[in-house]
C-alpha cells in the first residue's frame, strides 16, 4: 500500500526480536524484508549488506545454497536490476529460477520471468525478453494475485515502450491503474503514472505533434507520480518521476507558445534533482566488497555463541 516506513519499523521490531531469541529462520526473511525496505528508501548501501547478511542465514547449515531463492530472490533481484548489477542480477535469478522450477514454486517463477523480461528490456535484448514476460504471463495472469498481475502489465508496457508500440503500452498501463487505483497499490500506480507519461510524450513524437494534449497528459501523470513518490519516499519512483517531468518541459520547450527559455530551466531543475538523488542509489564494486565483509562480520557478532 506504499507505506514503506511502516512496512520497515515493523519488520525491525520482529527482527530485534528473533535476534534476542535466536530465531534463525524468522532472520532470514527479516533481514532481507529490511533491505527491501531500505532499497525502496535510497539505501542502496544498507540494503546490499543486509541481503548479504540475509544469504549468511539462509546458509546456515545449508552450505550448498547459493543465493537468496524465493521471495527473497525476487527482492534482491528487483534491487539488483535497480542499481544495475547485472552480473550479480544474471547469477541470483538464473539461481531463483532453478530452485523455484525445482520446488514448482510457481508464483515465484513467474515473478522471476517478470524481472528477466524487465533485465533484458535494460540490455536491448527485446525478443528476448518477449519470451520472458509470456512465461509469466502464463502463470501470472490466471493466479488471481493482483498486484503481480500489475507489475506484469508495467513491465509489458516497458517493452512496449522499447519498441515504440505506444498503443499496445498505453492498453497494459491503463487497464493497471484502475487496478491499481481500486486496490490502493500506490507504488505500482506511480510506476505505471510513470510509464504512460512516456508512453504519451512518444506518442505525441512519433505520429501526432499536433496533439499537445498529449504532452499535458505527460505533465500530469508526471506530476501525479511525483507526489505519491514523495509520499510514500519511493525513491526509485521519484527519480524516474523527475526525469519525466524534465522531458515533458523540454518538449514544451520546443513548441510554440511557450517561453523556451523557462521550460528549458524547468527540465534543468528537475534533471540536477534527479541526478543528485541518483548519486546516492548506484555502488562501485569496491564499495559492494566492503560491504560483503562488513555483513560477514555482523552475522558472525550477532551468531557467536549460539548453537
Amino acid at each position: 500500500m506504499g507505506d514503506i516506513r511502516k512496512t520497515h519499523e515493523t519488520v525491525s521490531q520482529a527482527h530485534k526480536l528473533s535476534l534476542k531469541t535466536k530465531n534463525l529462520v524468522n532472520l532470514r526473511t527479516e533481514f532481507s524484508y529490511k533491505a527491501y525496505c531500505k532499497f525502496l528508501l535510497s539505501n542502496s548501501t544498507q540494503a546490499y549488506k543486509d541481503f548479504e547478511i540475509s544469504l549468511y542465514y539462509v546458509r546456515n547449515g545449508q552450505a550448498d545454497i547459493k543465493h537468496l531463492y524465493s521471495l527473497l530472490g525476487n527482492q534482491q533481484s528487483e534491487f539488483f536490476i535497480r542499481i544495475k548489477v547485472w552480473k550479480q542480477f544474471e547469477s541470483v535469478n538464473g539461481w531463483n529460477i532453478q530452485t523455484c522450477t525445482e520446488k514448482k514454486w510457481n508464483l515465484d517463477l513467474a515473478v522471476c520471468y517478470l524481472f528477466q523480461g524487465w533485465y533484458d528490456i535494460c540490455r536491448g535484448r527485446l525478443p528476448r525478453a518477449g519470451k520472458a514476460l509470456t512465461q509469466a504471463e502464463h502463470i501470472l495472469r490466471p493466479s488471481g494475485m493482483i498486484e503481480r498481475i500489475c507489475r506484469l502489465d508495467w513491465v509489458w508496457a516497458l517493452l512496449a515502450e522499447a519498441k515504440g508500440e505506444y498503443e499496445k503500452g498505453l492498453r497494459h498501463v491503463n487497464d493497471a491503474l484502475l487496478v491499481c487505483a481500486d486496490k490502493g497499490f500506490r507504488l505500482r500506480l506511480a510506476d505505471h503514472f510513470i510509464v504512460r507519461g512516456r508512453l504519451y510524450l512518444l506518442q505525441f513524437n512519433r505520429e501526432n505533434r499536433e496533439n499537445r494534449d498529449l504532452v499535458e497528459k505527460a505533465g500530469d501523470d508526471g506530476d501525479e507520480a511525483l507526489k505519491i513518490a514523495e509520499d510514500t519516499e519511493y525513491i526509485w519512483a521519484k527519480v524516474d518521476a523527475l526525469e519525466l517531468l524534465c522531458t515533458y518541459h523540454e518538449t514544451r520547450a520546443q513548441l510554440s507558445g511557450f517561453k523556451s527559455s523557462e521550460e528549458r530551466e524547468k527540465a534543468r531543475s528537475y534533471t540536477l534533482e534527479a541526478s543528485t538523488i541518483k548519486e546516492g542509489l548506484f555502488l562501485t564494486e569496491k564499495q559492494m566488497e566492503e560491504l560483503k565483509i562488513q555483513a560477514r562480520k555482523e552475522f558472525e557478532e550477532q551468531t557467536a555463541g549460539w548453537d
